[in-house]
């Protein structure tokens, strides 16, 4: 939590240590892309994985809110639209288990849970 600041610590472990696999021999994905395209992919994947942060969720919902009232959403979509669907996208996805079978909940409820132990 020192480490970032106590903000998003899940979320910049991540993405701390997908930069170190990175520069493992063999394991850069990003090899045959130019600078510009790294850059956005990169930039990409930092939104993608902040989105999964629950203390973003009032925030991004209040944004869905403003871009929704002024037609943000109508094609064709801007680069932004785009890139904040995909980040609504992926937090919908990664809040999502409340609402699957209660079998399915309690077993991933159970996962999430063991991880969090595990994680200290």
């Amino acid at each position: 939590a020192i480490t970032y600041n106590d903000k998003s610590v899940l979320e910049n472990h991540h993405l701390a240590s997908f930069s170190r696999i990175l520069e493992r021999p063999g394991c850069n994905i990003f090899a045959g892309l130019s600078v510009s395209q790294c850059r956005e992919v990169r930039r990409l994947i930092i939104e993608m994985v902040f989105a999964t942060d629950m203390s973003m969720h009032v925030e991004l919902f209040d944004d869905f809110n403003s871009l929704n009232e002024v037609n943000s959403f109508k094609p064709p979509l801007s680069a932004e639209a785009k890139t904040f669907l995909l980040r609504l996208a992926l937090h919908l996805a990664d809040v999502s288990n409340p609402a699957k079978k209660p079998s399915i909940y309690r077993e991933w409820a159970s996962r999430i849970m063991e991880e969090f132990f595990f994680q200290g």
